[in-house]
């Protein structure tokens, strides 16, 4: 049971030594050898030292080389690659390793090798070239972070830290070399960077460093979503939606009793008196 782990030599011993205590010399001699290991239990750090020390080493001792970094060498590679570069290494390694993992679940077929075509040990060996989940197959349908981690795993040259703010079009915040015409905080239909949507061959085209989940069976940097999390609930969403729903009740295109509805429904909270002052302040209609 020792030898196929499933007891451990201190288990081993403690059982052998109750067995001695009550049976004395008429315990079988592998119990009371088992029952001797540390010096009878005096000195339990040596019971594995000891049942060593029994079995019969039939190789010779050979050496043998495991590959370590040592410290300064770890130091010494970060320091030249830059953090920027540690990054973004990590992060392309991170994308190539789950695209691969997510092309074998959609074909639902074990692999034979590993990621770097290494040999396959355990379970994963015993899957090469088996049929997984039972038949099921697993397909990419998005990735979805905060605005931070989409900017720094997809490599974004556009973003909300940048002054041309979107990936997905040429939208730019106020800025002194800014064109006026492009801020994106006109939501009319006639807003300039409305023609510069760009379709996911242009983003491909257009990009100096392409995200790394290009290698992910269906992905399109449309598929990069948006965390309403930090959107709505820690964002300005929050702060947006209540003038929104004033206006729309103001157009009367919603009753107040309606949008408050919505708004509790959204986890949201208005004052029935704050929106009333705030319709009959802005638009000079009195509230349904």
């Amino acid at each position: 049971m020792i030898g196929s782990g499933r007891i451990s030599v201190a288990t081993a011993a403690d059982i052998s030594r109750a067995n001695t205590a009550d049976t004395g010399d008429a315990a079988p001699a592998a119990i009371q050898a088992l029952a001797s290991l540390g010096a009878g239990g005096t000195q339990l750090q040596n019971q594995e030292r000891d049942l060593h020390r029994w079995v019969p080493n039939e190789e010779a001792t050979s050496e043998q080389m495991i590959p370590v970094l040592l410290p300064h060498e770890i130091f010494h590679a970060i320091a030249m690659a830059g953090s920027r570069q540690v990054k973004t290494a990590t992060h392309k390694l991170v994308a190539e390793v789950i695209s691969w993992s997510m092309k074998i679940a959609l074909e639902g077929i074990g692999p034979a090798v590993g990621f770097r075509g290494e040999k396959l040990v355990g379970n994963r060996c015993s899957w090469a070239g088996k049929r997984l989940a039972d038949g099921w197959h697993f397909a990419y349908f998005g990735f979805k972070a905060d605005a931070k981690a989409r900017k720094e795993c997809h490599f974004f040259e556009r973003s909300y830290q940048c002054n041309k703010i979107c990936e997905e079009c040429l939208a730019e915040r106020s800025n002194k070399h800014g064109d006026p015409l492009m801020l994106f905080k006109n939501f009319f239909d006639g807003a300039a960077y409305w023609m510069t949507l760009l379709s996911h061959s242009d983003y491909v085209r257009s990009s100096t460093t392409p995200s790394p989940w290009l290698a992910m069976p269906g992905f399109h940097f449309k598929t990069a979503f948006r965390d309403p999390m930090h959107t709505i609930y820690l964002g300005t969403a929050k702060e947006m939606l209540e003038d929104i729903n004033l206006r729309l009740i103001a157009m009367s295109l919603w009753s107040l009793q309606e949008a408050l509805h919505i708004l509790d429904h959204s986890g949201l909270i208005a004052l029935k008196e704050d929106a009333e002052v705030g319709v009959c302040e802005n638009t000079q209609f009195t509230v349904r």
